[in-house]
């Protein structure tokens, strides 16, 4: 994936500039037109307004309109004809777009707002950036994290959309396969981590045989929420080495974890292909990955490890485009990604460009089949004057960029579109990955063996292996300083009464929690540094010291990214501020494992103890903020109450909900252009609730039943009508609160399933004070000696004061 870290500086808006350019491009080419039409000039002559002394130079736009009257007078008015039927013009409106969308992160990155690429959201994180340093990288003040929509709020309905579609053809497709074949298998590894067709970008991730579209690809991976790690760090210079692999929490399902107008703090790491795969805007050939619900049973009053793992688990993503063999897989970042990246990418192209290149190359093809068909130097002349004087002199642009460099190329976007030329390139041979990458399909997740007291998901096999092979590898994301990770009680210290910001003290003594991440990672006793891995289903396999038929080791040098210099020439702190991963492990075979079997891992002496005696002490919290009785996951109550009749309010004083629950009505019901989209898509009474939708706080004021005909299928499936009334922001953007002040609507005759249930903010298993944490052991006897920098004993740090707003 790409590493990039830039300082970000700001770009104005040129749209003004740019139209006058146009204005006077085409009035001096107009003037041309008519000097050929009257006679005045010739193919090869110079028209006399064309001509400046020699003491002056020519100006850019002259010395074009000198080009195109040279390149004959048929071309002149080809030339106008194309340009003036729009090509120009959707560049100049398209830069505006992305020069808004830059605009708006500018204002963000000094501190208040975060525009990211699904709206207006708030409370983001910032990171100041140290100078630079031996081992470090410029970086942006605050870096962007993926999203999965485009900035726009049409483009936005349009990939909830494909979300939406997306999640429909998952349940179709896992109802119609077994979930062991949700990959192709027969015998070979299909999927490779290996150097990507991006130059620069690092890793990709690659398909060895051909995927059509609508296959589900891979076996989905655990979500691992990351919560408001710049605020529970308290670090106010805050290296964030997951900001390039972590998706938006939103857009994973991660739902009722944090407060709403907090909820661009919460971030969702999902390993494999989320974290390692790249995003070609050109080349997107695989959909996003869906999210569910998987707690396994483990409630906080009977289990010792609830809170422990993740219940959120992506599906498997489906491919949109087909993929040939070798070819690697691309998806969609977001615009905002690449925007906030300018300075190191420069005028990529954004999503909504490529289309309007196409037209641009669709419109040039007809037009040249029309008039010259076998003048091949007339077509290149023409096609370079838009490229390299047009496009790079006067209007270069994101969507200048996404046309092909050649008319050769240009001809075969138009009969194959843009995607073909790109698709060409991003496809290595199978050869290659096996010896240059590493097999990331070795592993499918399922219900663990262990008993239910220690168990969970596991990873097994999909293979057999003998003793010492390799079974896969995985990346490693690299934490300096496991304080990252530590979650330290935060106490308000004082509030600006005229800006609103307010102070906050760390107390570095109190420690509430830890990151459930933790858990996730690998460390060592004697030093701040953890290791994080991303590859495809490593962090399913669980620990058991008798069991254990896999053990790790460092990967070759060169081998996903290894750097074996890392290991004998670099210091901890010296990897600070280093976003690019340099290290990577592979997991062996530590005796012959046949496909099916459980995979195990020792975790380490240290690990085994302090789980052993979780399990053996282990009990109930007793001042819990709620009680078994009132305690119930939004997820599960949600399957309970699905055909039950909703409580009023005057009905829910004598029989309350569980108090972790919240009534949330569907955004539809106050946003007409959803409604209409859910109408479009769906009966008029059924609202479909994606990964994304989380709707508003309602109330429920009254209950009625359906009008008509009892017998009537359509009345039957209306079920109950309800009164509710939402709270809405005054003030929203996109999807996300701009203020706290709410203004009161009242909806009549709403349909059930617009309707849902969500957890409170901060009442998940999440935030449990007694939730286990423990990272993953790395055997000492391959833990390098120079990154062994924590003392036996700590001194203790002041408490720090941070602002924060």
């Amino acid at each position: 994936m790409r590493r990039a870290v830039v300082n970000q500086r700001p770009v104005s808006t040129h749209a003004t500039v740019a139209h006058q350019k146009q204005q006077n491009f085409v009035a001096a080419v107009a003037v041309a037109e008519d000097n050929v039409r009257d006679g005045k000039v010739t193919s090869t002559g110079t028209p006399q307004y064309c001509r400046r002394s020699s003491s002056k130079k020519e100006s850019t736009i002259s010395s074009m309109i000198l080009r195109m009257v040279r390149l004959g007078s048929v071309a002149v008015v080809l030339l106008y004809v194309w340009l003036s039927s729009g090509a120009i013009a959707t560049t100049i409106s398209t830069n505006s777009r992305a020069n808004s969308i830059q605009q708006e992160y500018d204002v963000a990155s000094k501190g208040k707002v975060s525009k990211t690429s699904e709206g207006t959201s708030y409370f983001d994180e910032q990171e100041p950036v140290p100078p630079s340093e031996v081992y470090k990288e410029a970086s942006v003040d605050q870096r962007q994290d993926r999203s999965s929509h485009s900035s726009s709020l049409q483009d936005e309905r349009r990939q909830q959309q494909q979300q939406h579609d997306m999640e429909a053809r998952y349940t179709v497709q896992s109802a119609q396969t077994p979930s062991k074949n949700l990959d192709k298998e027969d015998g070979q590894c299909s999927l490779y981590l290996a150097p990507s067709t991006i130059p620069g970008a690092g890793l990709g991730m690659f398909s060895s045989v051909h995927r059509a579209v609508g296959e589900p690809m891979g076996t989905g991976e655990v979500i691992v929420p990351l919560v408001e790690l710049h605020f529970y760090s308290g670090q106010a210079d805050l290296f964030n080495p997951f900001s390039d692999y972590y998706w938006r929490g939103r857009e994973k399902g991660l739902h009722g974890i944090v407060a709403e107008h907090r909820s661009n703090s919460l971030q969702g790491y999902v390993p494999g292909v989320d974290a390692a795969i790249n995003c070609n805007l050109a080349l997107i050939n695989v959909d996003m990955s869906g999210s569910q619900f998987d707690d396994g049973n483990l409630s906080r009053y009977h289990h010792p490890m609830a809170g422990s793992m993740s219940p959120y688990h992506s599906t498997p993503s489906l491919v949109r485009m087909d993929i040939p063999a070798g070819g690697e897989l691309f998806k969609f970042y977001g615009d905002q990604w690449f925007v906030a990246r300018q300075d190191k990418f420069g005028l990529i192209p954004l999503s909504d460009d490529y289309p309007v290149a196409q037209n641009i190359i669709n419109k040039f093809d007809r037009i040249q089949k029309r008039h010259f068909p076998s003048n091949e130097k007339l077509k290149e002349d023409l096609w370079s004057l838009v490229k390299d004087d047009i496009g790079m002199a006067e209007w270069e642009s994101r969507i200048m960029n996404a046309l092909p460099q050649s008319v050769g190329d240009a001809q075969k976007a138009a009969q194959n579109e843009i995607a073909s030329l790109h698709q060409a390139k991003a496809v290595r041979s199978v050869d290659y990955l096996r010896q240059h990458g590493r097999c990331v399909d070795s592993i499918r997740p399922g219900p663990s063996t262990l008993p239910s007291r220690q168990g969970g998901r596991g990873a097994f096999a999909k293979r057999n292996y003998a003793k010492g092979s390799i079974i896969t590898g995985t990346p490693l994301i690299h934490v300096p300083n496991r304080e990252l990770l530590t979650m330290f009680r935060m106490e308000r210290n004082n509030t600006d009464p005229d800006t609103g910001e307010e102070t906050w003290l760390r107390h570095v003594d109190e420690i509430v929690n830890h990151q459930m991440m933790l858990n996730y990672c690998y460390g060592h006793h004697q030093s701040t540094m953890l290791l994080c891995p991303y590859g495809s289903g490593v962090n399913y396999i669980n620990h058991n010291q008798t069991l254990a038929n896999v053990r790790i080791q460092w990967a070759p040098n060169g081998t996903t990214s290894h750097n074996s210099s890392w290991l004998t020439d670099i210091r901890v702190e010296d990897l600070e501020w280093v976003y690019d991963t340099g290290l990577a492990f592979d997991y062996i075979a530590t005796k012959d494992i046949k496909e099916s079997d459980e995979l195990f891992l020792d975790y380490g002496d240290e690990f085994e103890k302090v789980i052993a005696e979780r399990l053996a002490t282990w009990r109930p919290e007793s001042q819990l903020s709620f009680t078994a009785s009132d305690f119930y996951p939004a997820e599960a109550f949600k399957r309970h109450a699905s055909t039950k009749a909703l409580r009023t309010e005057m009905e829910q004083k004598q029989l309350p909900y569980p108090d972790n629950i919240e009534i949330r009505c569907h955004s539809a019901l106050v946003d007409r252009s959803r409604r209409s989209q859910q109408r479009e898509n769906a009966d008029e009474f059924e609202f479909h609730w994606d990964t994304r939708e989380i709707g508003f706080p309602c109330r429920i004021l009254e209950r009625k039943e359906a009008e008509g005909d009892i017998h009537d299928e359509a009345v039957q499936a209306m079920g109950s009508l309800y009164t509710v009334e939402l709270k809405l922001p005054l003030e929203e953007v996109g999807l996300q609160y701009k203020s706290d002040t709410f203004t009161y609507v009242q909806k009549k005759d709403v349909a059930r399933s617009a309707i849902s249930f969500f957890n409170k903010p901060y009442t998940t298993d999440l935030f449990l004070p007694n939730t286990f944490r423990k990272d993953i052991g790395i055997p000492d006897d391959m833990f390098p000696s120079l990154w062994k920098n924590k003392l036996p004993t700590q001194q203790k740090v002041p408490d720090k004061q941070v602002d924060f707003p």
